[in-house]
């Protein structure tokens, strides 16, 4: 039988990689994780269905781990399953403890209590959430204005439909990030460029832009990859590589020295929604 200090290495809320580092960046990669605790039985899943994207964002942790490495930033990643509750939902939402992912039912997700929910949001979504404030704190006591990038992947076909964006560019209010992102990728062209695309970024659907950056007048700014792009260590490497030369060379642009006037309505609206 496992002792308790056993079950305690296995309990890994997040991973931090950099922590220390002198980069103006600090990466999230909110659904980095198909891992899913062995008490949950995948959720009534098979392996496979965990595997695919409703479980994960496949290929976004490596890219986001190459990112780090080449731009010596922090990068702060999720440990669970976006099934066992969604880090980049307010805790109120549907979506953050999802009953049914594209054409999945999710059974382990019907029927369970808001005091279930409250020690699955304690024990796998806080101490993740946590350690961003922490470092985006310590950059701020230290009269640094922090970059917030999120790293994501879609996946290439969702409910029979093809999505042709090779990669998109999110921002709610805050574009400075994106303009200038914008305006590099459309010297490629062969790339095709989403602009909010295959989503919107909001605050009903999203929480960790909005809240870690947004209601601190932080420049920000969330890729979404599409999934057949980074699938193979070969997709990794050159999409890893393109976001990080892209940054290099726009993180020093003038309109991000500076923080701007937060978002008000973001820190209200989440009073209200982020409770279970």
């Amino acid at each position: 039988m496992k002792d308790n200090k056993s079950n305690l290495k296995i309990y890994k809320p997040f991973k931090i990689i950099n922590e220390n580092a002198k980069s103006r960046v600090i990466l999230l990669c909110d659904h980095a994780s198909k891992k899913i605790p062995k008490k949950f039985n995948n959720l009534g899943l098979r392996s496979k269905e965990v595997s695919r994207h409703i479980g994960w964002d496949i290929g976004a942790a490596e890219v986001a781990k190459k990112i780090a490495s080449n731009l010596k930033a922090t990068l702060i990643l999720s440990g669970y399953s976006r099934l066992i509750i969604d880090c980049n939902r307010p805790f109120g939402a549907p979506e953050a403890f999802i009953r049914k992912s594209e054409n999945t039912k999710i059974p382990g997700n019907f029927n369970i209590s808001n005091n279930d929910k409250r020690e699955r949001a304690r024990k796998y979504c806080i101490p993740y959430r946590n350690q961003i404030e922490k470092i985006i704190n310590q950059r701020v006591k230290n009269k640094t204005v922090p970059i917030i990038i999120s790293i994501h992947s879609f996946t290439p076909i969702y409910k029979g439909k093809f999505r042709r964006w090779h990669i998109g560019l999110l921002y709610r209010r805050d574009k400075r990030m994106t303009s200038l992102a914008l305006k590099e990728f459309q010297r490629i062209r062969s790339l095709k460029i989403g602009v909010n695309e295959p989503y919107k970024l909001d605050l009903k659907g999203d929480f960790s832009i909005p809240y870690f950056a947004e209601a601190k007048g932080l420049p920000n700014l969330l890729f979404e990859i599409r999934q057949d792009l980074i699938g193979t260590k070969k997709g990794v490497i050159i999409w890893s590589n393109r976001l990080s030369q892209l940054l290099k060379k726009i993180i020093y642009h003038s309109s991000l020295k500076s923080s701007i006037s937060p978002s008000k309505d973001v820190l209200l609206y989440y009073k209200k929604r982020n409770k279970i």
